[in-house]
């Protein structure tokens, strides 16, 4: 846990690689774990309980999803101290590796996603799906598109960058989901030479949601780290993260590394 300037407490949480994050935010605060024990706080009241799982577009997805299952329904409901069933699970992009899908039908897409995630366990599970750098090496309209053509109804992805505000009695929290590949420009080079252009239209579009102030909690999930002990985005440091400690955000969670 780390403490910004703000004076707010504040996590930054790095998931890749078949490593699930159990996320409970409550009246009282917001609690995070990797999902390893059994044991749990005194339950609160009122609480949203969220699973992520970044990098997790491999064969290897299988197995994660049936360790994962266990904490989406009634087995899950008290790590955490949250009494609650999982609201949603964050996909923290590399959906589909090495390089993303072509369509709609790509064979993947069954591969991947429906076939593991077709349990009775996860039959009303949302998925918030963000996409990471090797998305972007396939069609990311296509990954979004999967929004109105899955036949679940459980793929949530609107548009590359979007917000979701889940809600239990009076709790509310505000979740920002953003494309870092292109905020940062993405990966093009020419002749040695840094061309990446990045975007500002998403820069500003986040900017103006986070001004949101009918909320108890803001969590931004994005693909790539601002820092973590393995690496750090110089463009997320330079631009991003101002902008998360103005506007009080109490977490970043991200995949990647």
């Amino acid at each position: 846990m780390l403490v910004w300037p703000s004076g707010r407490n504040a996590l930054f949480c790095s998931w890749g690689w078949a490593f699930i994050l159990l996320l409970a935010v409550s009246s009282s605060g917001l609690m995070v774990d990797a999902a390893t024990s059994d044991s749990s706080p005194p339950l609160t009241a009122s609480c949203l309980k969220f699973l992520a799982l970044g990098d997790w577009g491999t064969s290897k997805v299988e197995s994660t999803a049936k360790s994962m299952a266990r904490y989406v329904g009634t087995e899950g409901r008290e790590l955490l101290g949250c009494n609650a069933t999982v609201s949603s699970v964050l996909l923290l992009g590399d959906n589909f590796y090495d390089n993303g899908i072509t369509s709609t039908d790509d064979p993947l897409v069954h591969e991947y996603f429906e076939k593991n995630f077709a349990t009775p366990a996860f039959e009303n599970t949302s998925f918030s799906v963000i996409v990471g750098n090797h998305d972007h090496r396939g069609s990311v309209r296509s990954q979004v598109e999967l929004t109105d053509t899955d036949a679940t109804h459980r793929w949530y992805l609107p548009r590359p960058f979007y917000s979701q505000t889940f809600e239990v009695n009076k709790l509310r929290v505000l979740f920002v989901f953003i494309d870092t590949w292109d905020l940062v420009g993405g990966e093009a080079e020419v002749n040695g030479k840094d061309q990446r252009i990045k975007d500002e239209q998403q820069m500003r579009w986040i900017k103006d949601v986070l001004r949101t102030e009918d909320v108890d909690f803001k969590v931004v999930v994005g693909h790539y780290p601002i820092r973590s002990a393995r690496r750090g985005t110089p463009g997320l440091i330079k631009d991003l993260l101002p902008v998360l400690l103005e506007n009080n955000v109490d977490a970043y969670v991200f995949g990647y590394v």
